[in-house]
């Protein structure tokens, strides 16, 4: 079965997987930029590796080392516990393999992890990675991605067993393919240390007047720091991500509530409705009423 795009996080950015099972810790999602508020999906992580297979169109994931664009044909890898957002392009489809290291280890701890997954897995600079089809390894990763989403959805007997085979293969070939890249790169603040303090508290304030301050004081650091560390990731200040932050949540209340556009801009910090229309536009393209009308909001 593949999965449809449910972006859901807890109050730690921590990016939420209810179809992840623990009997068979692999799954299969499908997204499309029509489900993608905003073309774009703010900064998260999870424990879980991520393998994004570019359907159609043109996905770009940016970590703190960089960016990985990928178009049709085309796969990006993300490292477990990476803090990343992504950013859709009109037309875009991307089929995502997710599942916990121990789907192919078998147990932790095990000889499997030692030996094979850990050497990926605790490479701090190896955040994310971008397959494309242009060596004979590359070329055959991206044929097991096909594979793979194929078995999950025809789901014929045994299809289990063979996706395990066929991402152990993938493994493999992607532990030597970047043996000589992993070896080159420095230790780095993988998990965003001090990103994610400063987002939790956007995140829980993002409905009140914040000031850099207190951004600052959340991730412990100094103001200038704190912008530094937003310039890093999201390439914005601790502001702009912040306004941006407010028109995605106003995004969702539009869609999935029942709230006057005056309440929506109240409840995400906006000063007044006039400014919420003005940002509003100039992010998502439409004024809040055309955007809500175009997006089938609840009965």
């Amino acid at each position: 079965m593949i999965f449809k795009h449910d972006f859901i996080r807890d109050e730690n950015d921590q990016q939420l997987f209810p179809d992840l099972s623990v009997d068979f810790a692999c799954l299969c999602r499908r997204s499309t930029t029509a489900e993608v508020i905003g073309k774009s999906i703010p900064f998260h992580h999870h424990p879980a590796i991520e393998i994004n297979y570019v359907v159609k169109g043109r996905l770009t994931l940016r970590t703190s080392e960089g960016e990985f664009d990928a178009r049709q044909g085309e796969a990006i890898f993300v490292n477990t516990d990476i803090l990343h957002s992504s950013l859709w392009y009109d037309g875009g489809e991307v089929l995502s393999l997710v599942f916990d290291s121990v789907f192919l280890s078998g147990m932790y701890g095990s000889v499997y992890e030692r030996k094979y997954i850990q050497p990926v897995t605790n490479c701090g600079g190896f955040q994310g990675y971008l397959l494309r089809p242009d060596s004979e390894a590359r070329i055959e990763m991206c044929l097991l991605l096909a594979q793979i989403i194929r078995l999950f959805r025809e789901e014929p007997f045994g299809y289990e067993f063979e996706v395990r085979s066929k991402l152990c293969r993938f493994w493999c070939l992607l532990l030597w393919d970047t043996e000589a890249l992993r070896a080159k790169m420095r230790d780095t603040d993988r998990s965003g240390s001090r990103m994610k303090p400063m987002l939790k508290y956007i995140q829980a304030n993002y409905g009140r007047r914040i000031l850099l301050e207190e951004i600052a004081r959340a991730g412990a650091v100094s103001k200038r720091e704190c912008t530094r560390c937003f310039q890093r990731y999201a390439h914005l200040s601790p502001m702009e991500y912040l306004c941006y932050y407010r028109v995605r949540m106003a995004a969702h209340y539009l869609l999935d509530t029942r709230m006057s556009i005056s309440e929506i801009a109240e409840a995400c910090g906006f000063g007044s409705g006039s400014y919420f229309a003005r940002v509003f536009q100039r992010e998502m393209g439409c004024v809040p009423r055309e955007y809500r009308e175009a997006g089938n909001p609840p009965a």
